[in-house]
């Protein structure tokens, strides 16, 4: 975790520290203590008996990243575990280093603040034990047996955001004297990709009295620890924060007092705050934040004392009267009121200051249950985050029932010389309004970025300083209805602007076509691999002699006569290869207007009867319709009427409308003005199986299958004859080869890059947070297929054996010798080996 410790000289002399055997008696690193804490619990029977049930995951859906633990830890031990309040998501700045909830009674205050006296402990059954992985609704890999732990009456999940996360812990580990008070957390996560919610995590803590007797004075708390602007380990930049309270908002936040940060990339920092967003009700009104008070880090010796926490939370006159008073409660204008600091009473150039706040007292009786719902919100400056909590406000009130974008496309990508082939499915275009129920998806965007998803813009902001806040997409695929900028959508793009050995980060996002009341709204661009709509690529040179798989026996095998073209590419994939595809035309579906929930089917009844042409079904109420030429206008039939789930033919289509269940909502019933139309539409199949399932023509833009092919359709120049549902098509795809004799007379081509090898060269990624350090990397470029390199000193010693077989011109070397070391400055020799040939070659290394 990041490195505080109770002394400033202490904080400054870290890195030495973990150097020089000096001994300084009473001052221990954060990581010792750390240490400790594990130390304790392996020596806790209560521990012992929970630490199966012990697990942690990560919030990362929406623009905070933030690892915890189900032990009342909002944060992780270290950063390698994950992020600490990282925001925005990806950009290496963590605000947080704890965030606590704290539950207490008089002289009994249960919080796992104090890592050597950590009293909350892991209740299992609510996670999947085997991979001591949090429950997380996107990762049913987490969920127990029994499913997702919350459920309603018929036990279908209840998952209300993006990212669902689900916990319990109990005070099982309670040290007081006065014995365990039976308290169980029930701790759900809430956290949203769409941009209005992004920039917050809620958590709702459910507090159960499953002890013997009542609880009377009861208060919970929130801890507030953040560091705003610093780096583990580096410059102390937790030394001017300064503690903000706004009231009307029940927002307790942290800012740095300079505004300033030598550690952060652009100097300036945000801010970030707990908000209290619903607290009980007493006597018919929500009690809020009753208490709210700050203090010093290096005095927090004295706050593991559970008369010392609840006299913090409850404002405790006595505390306020004793020799520790001056040091946490600091009334100054508000006196004689003890419940709120005067926040004036800080120091001005701010310190290394910590907050928390309170809300009671309440009781808490027998099996009766306390709700608390709070939001970790941050922002780029103090208006922004007065602003974002204003809207986790609004979401509360919600129930965080928000309206929500079209679900991610799942985005594919196929690395290849100075190029990256990307593909995607059509998912997003099936999601529908969780509040008007429409098929509202409007478009894709693509975006693509350089530094692993920090960034996604295309625009240089120095150049372009007008151009917006959002970042500018490389491509832009809208729906041609109209309403937007009618690109027509396409499910494949091609990348030329890439270059080999560079790894780049792409994000699909499907948006829809908002309303007058609602903004168009766009799915998150992600943060990390684990997301559907992200990959990361590194496009590579091609093996020496080796063709990828090609396009061959293209032929009409339907009763049609049309010469309409397709250009296709066989992605380098071994999903591709060595198949028999076969391209048919059936009646897609696709809903033009309204809500109707209704299944609508076409299938071809009569083959010689059918007409290519664009019907639009044209509801007139839940009982009849009209059949229209979408193309002219004309009405082909009218006020048909129909019976649910009965088959209407004409021209050779069967059209079933199948109205949803009677328990649906009427508005999800077939009304007068929904619209629906049947248009002629293109499908794949492969080795039985269904690669690419209906979508409508759209002639000169490309289609993926899902195991890779693209294909584009297109007129020819002269004479054109159309596409009807009598036309099919077969081709197949050939399996990669190799020529050896291209392979035997082209090894010489053979490079190692860069070469010399710098420590500094650009091809380096570089990890860790305080120094950013090279992960050590050398290519060998344009190898055959397959082949063996062995690598030597000057003096004929063998350094190290790479086996190359994964079928591309490249292969990469940590400069690791077999045993694992690092290798030396100097000048190397290199040996490739295939069947038929050889190449002897040498490469410097200059540290």
């Amino acid at each position: 975790m990041l490195y505080k410790t109770s002394m400033t000289l202490m904080k400054k002399l870290l890195l030495l520290c973990a150097l020089l055997p000096v001994a300084l008696p009473a001052q221990r690193t954060t990581a010792a203590r750390e240490r400790e804490a594990e130390n304790f619990f392996l020596k806790s029977p209560a521990a012992l008996a929970g630490i199966r049930d012990r697990a942690g995951g990560t919030h990362n859906k929406s623009n905070i990243g933030l690892f915890f633990e189900n032990r009342g830890k909002l944060y992780p031990r270290r950063l390698s575990q994950g992020p600490s309040g990282e925001y925005p998501i990806g950009s290496g700045r963590h605000y947080i280093y704890r965030i606590n909830p704290w539950v207490g009674v008089p002289n009994n205050v249960v919080q796992g603040r104090f890592t050597t006296n950590e009293e909350w402990e892991a209740v299992g059954g609510y996670h999947n034990t085997a991979l001591a992985q949090i429950a997380f609704s996107d990762r049913p890999q987490t969920w127990p047996a029994t499913g997702w732990p919350v459920k309603d009456a018929q036990g279908n999940p209840i998952i209300r955001s993006d990212q669902d996360s689900y916990c319990v812990y109990s005070d099982s580990n309670n040290t007081s004297k006065r014995g365990i008070l039976g308290l169980e957390v029930h701790q759900t996560g809430y956290a949203y990709g769409v941009k209005f919610a992004a920039d917050m995590i809620f958590f709702k803590f459910e507090i159960i009295n499953k002890g013997m007797r009542r609880l009377d004075s009861l208060y919970f708390a929130m801890y507030l620890d953040i560091d705003v602007g610093n780096i583990s380990g580096g410059d102390p930049e937790w030394s001017d924060e300064k503690i903000g309270f706004d009231h009307e908002l029940q927002l307790l936040y942290d800012y740095d007092a300079d505004n300033y940060t030598s550690e952060w990339p652009g100097n300036i920092p945000g801010e970030m705050g707990i908000a209290f967003l619903r607290t009980p009700a007493v006597n018919g009104r929500q009690l809020g934040i009753t208490d709210m008070h700050w203090f010093l880090y290096e005095d927090l010796d004295v706050v593991d004392l559970d008369s010392v926490q609840y006299g913090l939370m409850s404002s405790a006159a006595s505390l306020y009267n004793s020799p520790l008073g001056p040091k946490f409660l600091h009334p100054g204008a508000n006196a004689p009121n003890l419940h709120f600091d005067d926040l004036a009473t800080q120091d001005l150039g701010g310190n290394d200051t910590d907050a928390i706040a309170a809300s009671g007292p309440y009781t808490l009786a027998v099996g009766d249950t306390l709700t608390f719902i709070t939001a970790i919100v941050a922002g780029p400056d103090r208006q922004q985050l007065f602003a974002n909590t204003r809207t986790a406000h609004n979401i509360v009130a919600l129930d965080f029932e928000v309206a929500r974008p079209p679900e991610p496309p799942k985005l594919s990508a196929v690395p290849g010389n100075r190029r990256v082939t990307l593909y995607w499915d059509d998912r997003s275009e099936r999601s529908r309004d969780k509040f008007s129920n429409a098929l509202d998806f409007e478009g894709y965007r693509l975006y693509k970025s350089l530094d692993k998803g920090i960034t996604w813009d295309q625009l240089d902001r120095n150049v372009f300083p007008n151009a917006g806040a959002d970042p500018v997409p490389l491509a832009q695929f809208d729906l041609a209805n109209g309403l937007g900028a009618d690109t027509g959508l396409q499910y494949s793009f091609l990348d030329t602007n890439v270059v080999n050995g560079f790894e780049y980060w792409y994000s699909l996002t499907a948006y829809d076509r908002g309303s007058e009341a609602v903004e168009s709204l766009e799915s998150s661009r992600g943060a990390t691999l684990e997301e559907p709509n992200i990959v990361a690529v590194v496009p590579r040179q091609d093996a020496l002699g080796r063709t990828p798989p090609l396009v061959t026996d293209f032929q009409q095998v339907g009763s049609g006569n049309s010469n309409y073209q397709f250009i296709i590419s066989a992605t380098d994939q071994a999903s591709v290869a060595g198949q028999i595809f076969v391209a048919e035309f059936l009646p897609a579906v696709t809903q033009v207007t309204g809500n109707l929930s209704a299944k609508i089917e076409a299938a071809i009844a009569d083959l010689e009867a059918t007409v290519p042409r664009r019907y639009a079904l044209r509801f007139l109420s839940d009982a009849a319709f009209d059949l229209l030429d979408a193309a002219t206008g004309d009405t082909l039939v009218r006020a048909q009427s129909y019976v649910s789930g009965t088959a209407f033919t004409f021209e050779g289509l069967q059209i079933t409308i199948t109205n949803p269940a009677p328990t649906e909502p009427l508005d999800f019933f077939p009304e007068a003005g929904d619209e629906v139309v049947i248009s002629l539409g293109v499908q794949v199949s492969s080795g039985g199986a269904v690669v690419l399932p209906v979508r409508p023509l759209a002639q000169g833009k490309p289609y993926a299958t899902g195991n890779g092919l693209i294909f584009t359709i297109v007129p020819p120049a002269a004479n054109p004859q159309p596409l009807t549902y009598k036309d099919r098509f077969q081709f197949s795809t050939s399996s990669p080869s190799v020529n050896a004799n291209t392979v035997k007379s082209e090894l010489g081509r053979v490079r190692v890059v860069p070469n010399p090898y710098l420590v500094a060269s650009s091809f380096e990624e570089e990890f860790g947070q305080l120094r950013r350090e090279p992960l050590r990397v050398l290519r060998f470029i344009n190898l055959p297929p397959v082949c063996t390199i062995h690598v030597f000193t000057l003096d004929g010693d063998l350094v190290k054996t790479i086996e190359h077989n994964d079928g591309t011109g490249v292969a990469t070397w940590d400069l690791r010798s077999a045993s694992g070391r690092e290798i030396a400055t100097g000048v190397y020799l290199y040996l490739v080996k295939t069947d038929n040939a050889e190449k002897l070659d040498r490469f410097a290394v200059v540290k």
